[in-house]
This record gives C-alpha cells, structure tokens and sequence, in this order.
C-alpha cells in the first residue's frame, strides 16, 4: 500500500443543488464555460490546480522558445532580467554574478540566463514572461509573446493545433466559437470544435451558470494583497502574485480592482464598495481574491499583532455578497480564493491510496 502527500484542498463545486444548500462552496463553473468535459475531472482540485490544469507547465512553454531566445535577446534585456531576477529574489548574487562572469558572448549569457530560470521552476517562468512582455515588445513578439491592449501581458495563441501556452490569449478565452478541452493525463489544452463545445453546452446546461453575451457584460474581479505589516513578516513574493492573479483574471474578460495593504476595517469597506458595483447587474460573475497573514479567526490585516486582533472574518466576505447586500449577484457564481495560513500546521496531510478492511463496511 503506498501514500501520497497532498495539500488541503477547498471544495469546488458547480451543482445547483449543492450551491443552494453550501453556497460558500467555490464554483468552477467559469472553468467549465472554458474547458467543458467529464465532471470528475474537476473533482477535489484546488483553484490552483484547475489553474494549472488550464495553462499548462510554464517552464515546458518556455524550453520550446529556448532556441528562438537565445538568438534573439539582447545585452540590455538580459541585464534588466538579471536584475529583475535578483530583485524579485529568484536569483542570488552569486548566481546573477556567475551569468555575467562565466560568459563572455551575448547568446552565452541568454544560454545560461535561460537554463537558470527554467531550473528554478514555475515563478522563475513567470517573471520573466512578465517581464519581457512589459520590458521588451520586439522581443516578446517574436517570441510569441504578447501584450493585451486591455486585458493585460498574455502568452499569444499561434496556431489551434498547439498546446496553449501559459495565459490564454482573450479572444481565445472569450470567443465563444472557441472552446477548450482537456487534451488526456498531461493536462495539456487543446482547442475543440464549435460544434463539440456547443453540444457539450446544451447538455451540461441545467448544471453550470448561464453567461453573458462578451460584447455587453461588465465582469469586474476584487484581489486584495496585504504585503507590508506592521508587525507581521513581509509577504515576499505577493507583487508576482498579484500579477500573475490579474493577468488571468482580465484574460477571463474581468476588469480587476487591486487593493494593498489594508487594515480589516478597510477591507470590509472595500468589500461594501465592491458589493454595491453598478457593474454587477450586467454581469455573469464576479472574483473575489484575498491574500495575506491569517489565524483560525480570518485574514489578518495589516495593523494585527498578539495585542491588536486586526482580523477580517471570512464570514464577513459572505454577508457582504449575500442576496440581501448584493442583490445584483443573486444566483451568479461567486468564486472567492482566499491565500491565508490559518495556523503553525504545514498545509499537507497523508492519505492512504486505498481503504483497509473494517468490520464497519458493508
């Protein structure tokens, strides 16, 4: 019998029945919308892994833009990625210095730049998508890379017959004659035919959410990131998140509201002000992202401490988007993403891959 490590997980579901009955339970019904298939694919993930699951490996994407890289970038955006590395600390001095010394060529140094950020996995990726779309257009667009007008920096959709790269591009996300599937175990996404996503639409359609037409909805999505404390650790790390959050929520059609650093008095502020949006009447949806320290009780604002309970109560997300305080989202999916340690526990716990035999079962 073998075990397997994995992390505590929220429950996602997108049965009516069950949202009436636990409506603070998460609906991927969003997700469904994009990449319609078997139910039990989504069963027990995380939001992440969902994620995931849609955009694919970010290093993979990368290792096929490897080559094209190489021969392309130039001095200066090499050493404002080296830069921009070390400040986000996904390279070391030592490391950054050892790029610049053991390579004497441009293609050299892009080489060893390339290989170290696909060593340090997924957030290594991510910020150096990020910022060569913002920092280097000639050579994001030649490397398939490209920066939305409105919905942010994306990866580009070259061709239907490609695994998609890591952020969907929005008219591949929001045109509704282009649906995306599971493509098998790898978890890579492949474009379906209209035909197919309409017929999987109408037979799923008295279990997910009805959506807008694109051309008149007004999706508008809250995150708030508290990064600074007074009295708490730094959250290192939280501005890639923040960017990473926003970038897949706008390429989901979603205008996105990013607060910082807040105390729990304003949060539930912005959460009234959220909940009162105009815009919500003609949406289909709305996301609700919170990320910071937090306790057993909620999420910590920024003024909390041992001697000052500044926490938000994660019921209090519910009753500002009740029917009564929110009346233009009743029977709208609201998906609500909440990162916020809620203890000293690591969040993994063991599981048995199988049931041992009990005299209880029947």
């Amino acid at each position: 019998m073998s075990k397997r490590k994995v992390k505590h997980t929220f429950c996602f579901s997108s049965h009516k029945e069950v949202r009436r009955e636990k409506p603070w339970l998460v609906s991927l019904s969003l997700f469904q919308e994009q990449v319609p298939g078997k139910k039990e694919f989504w069963k027990g993930l995380t939001l992440l892994e969902a994620i995931i699951s849609i955009c694919g490996s970010l290093d993979k994407i990368l290792k096929e833009k490897r080559k094209l890289f190489i021969h392309s970038v130039g001095e200066g955006t090499i050493n404002g990625l080296l830069d921009e590395l070390l400040e986000k600390m996904v390279l070391n001095e030592e490391e950054m210095e050892k790029v610049k010394r053991e390579n004497a060529t441009v293609m050299d140094k892009a080489r060893a730049l390339f290989d170290s950020v696909i060593r340090k996995g997924a957030r290594a990726c991510q910020v150096c998508i990020t910022y060569i779309c913002e920092e280097d257009c000639h050579l994001a667009e030649k490397l398939g890379l490209s920066a939305g007008q409105t919905s942010g920096h994306h990866l580009s959709m070259q061709d239907s017959s490609e695994v998609l790269p890591s952020f969907p591009a929005p008219q591949a996300v929001l045109n509704k004659q282009i649906t995306l599937t599971s493509s098998g175990s790898e978890g890579n996404i492949k474009l379906c035919s209209p035909k197919e996503a309409e017929r999987i639409q109408k037979e799923q359609l008295g279990e997910i959410y009805p959506t807008m037409n694109e051309s008149s909805r007004t999706r508008v999505a809250l995150i708030i990131c508290n990064e600074e404390f007074d009295s708490l650790p730094i959250r290192t790390g939280a501005e890639v998140d923040i960017i990473g959050m926003s970038m897949l929520l706008k390429n989901l059609g979603y205008s996105v509201d990013v607060k910082k650093n807040l105390t729990a008095s304003e949060m539930t502020t912005e959460l009234e002000a959220f909940a009162h949006r105009p815009e919500h009447k003609t949406s289909d949806s709305t996301f609700l992202v919170f990320m910071s320290h937090g306790t057993r009780e909620g999420i910590c604002g920024k003024k909390y401490s041992e001697q000052v309970p500044d926490i938000l109560q994660v019921n209090e997300i519910f009753r500002n988007l009740n029917t009564r305080n929110c009346p233009s989202l009743k029977d709208k999916p609201k998906v609500i993403i909440i990162q916020a340690c809620r203890g000293e526990n690591h969040g993994v716990v063991w599981l048995k891959d199988s049931i041992e035999a009990s005299g209880n079962l029947c």
